[in-house]
């Protein structure tokens, strides 16, 4: 196991090691679903001393979970990210998500100013770049209301729509609210998802 946690956190926060490295996507996401909370926490601790700045716990019951069995006990912890080589914003984050203790969603996020636009679109086509080598099929998403602006690419390797997805999604999106301190801020995520051996089903996770 500790093998394994070793392998998962090299991959997962290789951007913590190297600003000036490339950013090579599929070293970055070579992420095995499956991982307990315990592998993972004690990996980033051992590895990156990172501080856990967030536990969130809760039971998750969507309508295809059967009545007289258990709700899906979900559970999402957060860690600051100093510095990185893929991601070239400010208050950057990544996030593991688990399901009844197991993991399958990592999730990353990096802001940036409203003046700083050409640089994340040189961020976002860095990474598009380097996911598109491994993950064929990619899907443009849009979203544009009056609290945010979001532009970005979902990808999978298979053509067709499976039941437990394995997905990338790449975006970027624009807080417009006018009560909110970031206004017109950036934000720049990269979310890995992968549904196998979980009770977790469709786009509800």
């Amino acid at each position: 196991m500790k093998k394994i946690a070793l392998v998962i956190m090299c991959a997962v926060l290789y951007c913590t090691s190297n600003a000036q490295s490339p950013c090579p996507f599929e070293t970055l996401f070579t992420i095995k679903p499956g991982m307990t909370k315990a592998e993972v926490t004690e990996g980033v601790k051992r590895l990156y001393q990172l501080a856990q700045i967030k536990d969130v716990k809760e039971d998750f019951r969507p309508p295809y979970i059967k009545a007289g069995t258990p709700s899906i006990r979900k559970e999402v912890i957060t860690y600051r990210i100093d510095s990185g080589s893929c991601f070239n914003g400010r208050n950057t984050f990544v996030r593991f998500e688990f399901a009844d203790d197991k993991l399958y969603k990592a999730y990353i996020s990096t802001s940036f100013n409203q003046q700083e636009y050409a640089n994340l679109l040189s961020n976002f086509e860095a990474l598009r770049k380097s996911i598109l080598q491994s993950w064929k099929y990619e899907k443009g998403i849009k979203i544009d209301n009056k609290d945010l602006k979001s532009t970005g690419y979902t990808y999978t390797k298979t053509k067709s729509v499976e039941l437990k997805p394995n997905t990338v999604t790449l975006q970027y999106v624009q807080n417009l609210s006018p009560t909110s301190a970031t206004q017109n801020a950036y934000t720049l995520e990269v979310i890995w998802a992968n549904l196998v051996g979980t009770r977790l089903e469709g786009a509800v996770y």
